[in-house]
């Protein structure tokens, strides 16, 4: 119930599209935390129609989740780092790259 009130909330009649990733794939219903309503899915929405370009941009930029919950956003970047690894076909080296930059980018931002 939670996620879809954030939904609805944060893209409005657009909520109905990123809920096709939920169809398309039941992984995508999948939350990245446990406390907050933010889904597999609707980072591959953003990544794919809202040009997040990279981790850092849709955990703060995008979702917030950075400045909302420090900790939180450390435990998820893993999962999300895998969710650009597989949809932008990184390698093993450009994901180890990545999770270098942005956590990097995250330690400035948190601390």
């Amino acid at each position: 119930r939670d996620v879809a009130k954030h939904l609805a909330k944060t893209y409005g009649e657009r909520c109905w599209d990123v809920a096709k990733y939920f169809a398309n794939n039941k992984a995508n219903k999948e939350r990245l935390h446990e406390k907050h309503p933010f889904t597999v899915g609707e980072i591959k929405y953003q990544m794919h129609y809202e040009l997040g370009t990279t981790p850092i941009d849709i955990l703060y930029r995008r979702t917030r989740m950075g400045f909302i919950d420090g900790e939180a956003v450390l435990q998820v970047l893993p999962k999300v780092l895998n969710i650009f690894a597989e949809e932008y076909k990184w390698s093993d080296e450009k994901k180890v790259e990545e999770a270098k930059e942005n956590l990097i980018k995250m330690r400035k931002m948190n601390f």
